[in-house]
């Protein structure tokens, strides 16, 4: 196991019932989209591009999970003051820095917690209708046997139905069936998850955390379903269209 990677076990997870602790993931892009091609017709996008993926290395996330309920938010963002305000505000929008996220598997409840026009939403859906598709490939992630799952993230935007495709790579060593985002569900914790281009691996896992961790269920927010969220958003942008 690499040393960054830092395990606590002051308890053992398999022996001790009550499970709780805290993930933290960093952000990466899945695939550079910094070709040649692309530097040569755009110049000026290509720069920004190569700022949004160093930005991207900068932001860290956490999962805080007790038993069967998680939390997940971006608790670093703040990248040296080098970079181009604009450019870290879209680098961390791409990676739903301004929204947060609970998962509770006894209850089969995700929720997302969307700043959208400024307000917080909470966008509903089931952990169970995630849709995974579970494969035999294996990959070794900080010395974790680690087995790909697959999905597709499905939403709507600008008045077309669109969808990401989605790879969770889960450890069933570590019987935490959480992740980051809404993902959840599957046979052990997920150590990695691509959404499209924006990834989010491991770097550290504590189960004895220094404070007890407590989750609880979002109460503030407008809460309504994806399909409610887009119709709502397709309403709004008619109504400017034809303003």
């Amino acid at each position: 196991m690499k040393p960054f990677l830092a395990v606590i076990l002051f308890i053992s997870i398999w022996a001790y019932p009550q499970k709780s602790g805290i993930v933290t993931y960093r952000g990466f892009y899945t695939a550079t989209q910094l070709t040649e091609e692309f530097k040569k017709k755009d110049p000026s996008a290509y720069r920004d591009q190569a700022e949004y993926e160093e930005i991207a290395r900068t932001l860290r996330f956490e999962m805080h999970f007790s038993n069967n309920e998680s939390f997940f938010s971006m608790v670093e963002g703040l990248p040296a003051d080098s970079y181009d305000e604009t450019n870290v505000s879209i680098a961390q929008s791409k990676f739903y820095g301004l929204d947060s996220f609970y998962n509770n598997l006894a209850t089969d409840e995700s929720l997302e917690l969307a700043n959208i026009m400024d307000r917080i939403v909470l966008i509903e859906k089931k952990i169970s209708e995630t849709g995974w598709q579970l494969t035999d490939e294996t990959k070794m992630i900080d010395g974790y046997k680690c087995y790909k799952a697959t999905t597709e993230y499905k939403y709507h935007w600008n008045g077309k139905d669109r969808s990401w495709p989605v790879t969770a790579w889960y450890a069933p060593s570590i019987p935490i069936d959480l992740g980051p985002l809404r993902y959840a569900g599957l046979p052990g914790l997920i150590l990695e998850l691509s959404e499209g281009y924006c990834s989010w691996v491991v770097e550290r896992i504590d189960l004895s955390p220094k404070k007890k961790i407590k989750v609880a269920r979002p109460k503030s927010g407008e809460a309504m379903t994806q399909e409610e969220l887009d119709s709502q958003t397709d309403k709004m942008k008619k109504d400017i269209m034809g303003n």
